[in-house]
């Protein structure tokens, strides 16, 4: 019973953070809460403000808006009035382990290249101080493929600050666990410079995907497999 509270109460935020967005022929586009149903030849859909439309299911650039959203399924046809299944969630796939080397996090060939946005507005943001934990936590997340990401000071000298864009469940889950990997790692390696994470995630369009702040302690829970990411997700969440 608790485990399905979690899961519901993720499913909620996930349809908040992640809209369903629906493209037209025309290069307009909806933000729906979830995919639209064809009812008839007409599209039935839930924008993301809760207002229910409809628009003839010819308007709709199919291939365009199944590429755009991956994570979505197939519109179901509906000719007897009933609503479709409820889609089941992807599964999250787990991470590889960081390499090890001679008591120090090594560091990816590829750092100096990295193709990381700074978010908007925060270009004057410094760096965290300490060059081996950018390069702990730049390994860990290239290697998730999250590459869109700025490592920074956070609100003390010992906190780290990640600002990350995440535009999907699976990004934020890997964002979350391979953080937590790394935080663990550095407390494993008894690595003073730092002690806590900020974590900012957001979308492309800049909306919110999840702020966390989370110390040794609950990252151990998560990375040692304690806690699951889910759980994670709903109890350190700060929205």
């Amino acid at each position: 019973m608790k485990r399905l509270l979690i899961f519901l109460v993720f499913l909620a935020f996930s349809a908040a953070l992640f809209p369903y967005i629906i493209y037209l022929k025309d290069g307009s586009t909806y933000q729906a809460r979830e995919k639209y149903r064809v009812d008839r030849g007409m599209a039935i859909i839930t924008l993301a403000n809760g207002t229910v439309i409809s628009v003839d299911a010819e308007l709709i650039d199919t291939a365009k808006t199944e590429q755009a959203n991956k994570s979505g399924i197939d519109a179901e046809v509906i000719t007897d009035g009933t609503s479709p299944a409820v889609p089941t969630q992807p599964k999250v796939t787990s991470l590889g382990q960081i390499a090890k080397g001679g008591g120090e996090l090594s560091s990816p060939s590829t750092l100096g290249t990295t193709t990381a946005k700074p978010a908007a507005g925060k270009s004057k943001e410094a760096e965290f101080s300490d060059e081996s934990v950018r390069r702990a936590f730049a390994k860990i997340f290239e290697n998730v493929n999250l590459f869109e990401y700025k490592i920074i000071q956070g609100s003390t000298p010992s906190t780290v600050r990640i600002n990350m864009t995440t535009d999907n469940e699976k990004d934020v889950f890997n964002a979350l666990t391979a953080s937590a990997r790394v935080m663990n790692e550095l407390r494993e390696l008894k690595k003073q410079s730092v002690t806590a994470l900020e974590l900012y995630l957001s979308t492309t369009s800049g909306a919110a995907a999840g702020r966390f702040t989370f110390d040794m302690t609950a990252a151990k829970s998560l990375a040692e497999g304690e806690t699951t990411v889910e759980q994670f997700f709903v109890t350190q969440v700060l929205f």
